[in-house]
């Protein structure tokens, strides 16, 4: 079921679940290439929940920039 009934769509992937998670306290992520393949993320996050929450896995304040990862695919039927 769809998280809002009302804004249901034909189709929709809840992307729910663990993702790659990594404080980027020097804020280099960018020029350093962080959003290329093959790059480690040592933290892993819970997803929906946000890094304060004790519920996400991390449970810490962010004061910096944060990156988030996950490989998936889809179809496009």
């Amino acid at each position: 079921m769809h998280p809002r009934p009302q804004l249901t769509r034909a189709a929709f992937e809840v992307l729910d679940g663990d993702w790659g998670f990594r404080f980027d306290r020097e804020d280099a992520g960018l020029a350093q290439g962080w959003y290329r393949e093959g790059i480690e993320f040592e933290r892993t996050i819970q997803v929906p929940f946000p890094p304060e929450s004790p519920a996400s896995g991390i449970g810490q304040e962010v004061d910096c920039p944060i990156w988030y990862r996950r490989e998936f695919s889809w179809s496009s039927a």
